[in-house]
């Protein structure tokens, strides 16, 4: 790790402490309370909210190893703000790869921008197995879509921003990526979606009547999503990145209360069964925080790896986060679940995150493929079902 990566890490701790943490509660009961704006048009002025953004469009123009320190950082305090960076970055980095000039022009640069544009991301989609409620035909160059786009995280109208969004529609030809907006005619948004957790991080539904997308707004043509595929892979070890943050405040959070809450003349934390649970968590924070720093090292040195080990660390991680913030729960014992304390809201949070990019079950499914090729013994491929968990 650089002493620039170093010194953004404590910057980003500063940040979550002074400023995510205070806001996380009420933030979760959003649409019910305010959404912080205030907090992220802070977090964008100091670089924290699009860090992958080109110093050419106003950005930081960081890398993903300092993207994971920002994502670990703030998801200790709320898993919800990590994962609207995470979306923030996503849109703007997708539209800077697959976009045009002008539709990045438009979109990506935040700099001095009054309201910040949130913009959204079919988040919970796996594009191995896209949905297939949303429909394309051909229209000329461009292309008719009509169904509806579920789940796209991010996105928030208030304040009078502007937001747009990138959705998988299902051409005869296959998948492909398209760009809209909120002007955008034959497309409304529909009301927000209530989640198990990150209910900060905004979920909408969008319905299509016959929208036409011209050329200029087609990111992926259909048939070529398996592109996409392969690009999401560093962004599912950032996901990977959120989910160990949030086991790190579940731990701090139960390890603090154990020291200090006394039962039977003595602190809880010298009960064996508190201890091992404890001693769970701290040893699953140390092995996943060394494979997930190796990791990260070696795609900034350009050795990646291949897409198996990104699915491998986002699925573990995802899966370990979630048990564990569950005992984590249970260190406090009747107050865990009680949402003055948070830590109930990092078990939801946790359980939310396992579905970020499709869900756990068929993210099994897929890295079964690639680890072990798509036939059974006679040569068919064996057919995924995908799904959220």
């Amino acid at each position: 790790m650089t002493e620039q990566t170093r010194a953004l890490g404590d910057l980003a701790d500063r940040f979550a402490r002074r400023e995510w943490a205070p806001a996380a509660l009420e933030a979760d009961r959003w649409p019910f309370a305010d959404f912080p704006r205030l907090v992220y048009e802070r977090a964008a002025a100091l670089g924290l909210l699009t860090p992958l953004a080109p110093e050419a469009y106003g950005g930081p123009g960081l890398g993903f190893e300092d993207l994971a320190v920002i994502l670990r950082h703030t998801a200790r305090v709320d898993a919800s703000a990590a994962v609207m960076i995470l979306v923030q970055t996503l849109v703007r980095a997708a539209l800077l790869e697959f976009g045009s000039e002008a539709l990045s022009r438009t979109w990506v640069p935040w700099a001095n921008e009054t309201p910040f544009s949130f913009l959204a991301w079919p988040l919970y989609d796996d594009p191995e197995d896209p949905p297939e409620t949303l429909t394309v035909r051909s229209r000329g160059d461009g292309f008719v879509l009509s169904g509806v786009a579920r789940s796209l995280a991010g996105g928030i109208e208030d304040g009078g921003n502007r937001t747009g969004a990138a959705v998988i529609g299902v051409h005869e030809h296959g998948a492909g990526l398209f760009w809209v907006d909120e002007s955008q005619a034959g497309v409304r948004w529909g009301d927000p979606v209530i989640g198990l957790g990150l209910r900060a991080c905004p979920v909408r539904d969008a319905y299509f009547s016959a929208a036409a997308v011209p050329a200029d707004r087609v990111l992926i043509r259909p048939g070529g999503l398996k592109n996409l595929a392969q690009w999401l892979d560093p962004f599912r070890l950032m996901a990977a990145y959120t989910a160990l943050g949030v086991l790190e405040g579940a731990y701090w959070t139960a390890r603090d209360y154990a020291r200090r809450r006394r039962q039977g003349g003595r602190t809880i934390i010298q009960y064996d069964m508190i201890r091992g649970k404890l001693a769970r968590m701290a040893a699953w924070i140390d092995l996943a925080g060394s494979a997930l720093s190796n990791a990260a090292a070696a795609m900034e040195a350009g050795r990646p790896g291949d897409s198996a080990s990104f699915l491998s660390l986002q699925t573990l991680v995802g899966a370990e986060t979630a048990r564990l913030t569950g005992e984590a729960v249970q260190v406090l014992g009747g107050v865990g679940y009680c949402h003055d304390f948070g830590q109930e809201k990092r078990m939801r949070d946790a359980r939310r995150l396992e579905s970020l990019f499709g869900g756990a079950s068929g993210r099994w499914i897929t890295l079964a493929d690639r680890c072990l090729g798509r036939g059974d013994e006679g040569g068919e491929p064996v057919a995924s079902t995908g799904g959220e968990c």
